[in-house]
């Protein structure tokens, strides 16, 4: 008890204000996240941690607040297979608790755009059986990654089984790509597939739902 004290102290920060930051950083895609990230990427990083892990480590497990916490640490890079693995587990068919599995996949998804592309391999594994607000969130991701990060999305998909593509290619069609970037997409995808590894994967999605089957 002392210890935590102590460390309220040193910070400045109750541990309300620092759950209500991570709850706000985890959540928020928009300024108020990013100045969130930034007044927790700002406290001694030691402290951050010891302060994180011990407030993850007192809720019970299925608490919302306990992937918040694993998704802060995850993106500081500490113990991130760990936290990630956590995260993930919103999304596993033996999960009990799947309401926050959309925002497990936004997670993900944040994650994603910071590099971490082995991710990927995992929301694909749960696309086949994604529906209502989990359909919708991996729609939003998986658009974004097919658009950004064309290749990796290329060489993952295509590893993946025939009824899982055609999955990912329906929540790919319900995203929100709009036309210009669709356009776009459809010009980066016929340069790729020029290329032998990327050939049948390519015309394949050309000719998906994505395209409203016109290509």
């Amino acid at each position: 008890m002392q210890a935590q004290q102590d460390m309220t102290r040193s910070s400045g920060i109750s541990d309300t204000e620092l759950s209500a930051l991570v709850k706000t950083f985890s959540e928020d895609i928009g300024p108020d996240g990013e100045a969130a990230w930034r007044k927790l990427q700002a406290f001694p990083r030691n402290e951050l941690v010891d302060r994180l892990r011990s407030q993850h480590d007192s809720l019970p497990g299925g608490e919302p607040r306990r992937y918040q916490i694993a998704f802060v640490l995850a993106s500081l890079n500490f113990e991130y297979e760990t936290n990630v693995k956590e995260i993930a587990s919103v999304l596993s068919k033996e999960a009990k608790i799947n309401e926050y599995a959309d925002t497990a996949v936004s997670m993900l998804g944040r994650l994603l755009r910071r590099g971490h592309d082995e991710l990927l391999k995992v929301l694909f594994s749960v696309a086949p059986s994604a529906d209502a607000s989990l359909a919708e969130a991996l729609s939003d991701v998986l658009s974004e990654q097919l658009r950004a990060n064309t290749r990796h999305f290329l060489v993952e998909v295509h590893a993946e089984p025939l009824a899982t593509r055609s999955r990912v290619y329906e929540l790919v069609a319900h995203g929100p790509l709009n036309e210009a970037e669709l356009r776009d997409l459809r010009q980066r995808l016929k340069s790729l597939s020029t290329e032998p590894q990327f050939s049948d994967v390519v015309k394949e999605i050309l000719s998906s739902n994505i395209f409203g089957r016109k290509s």
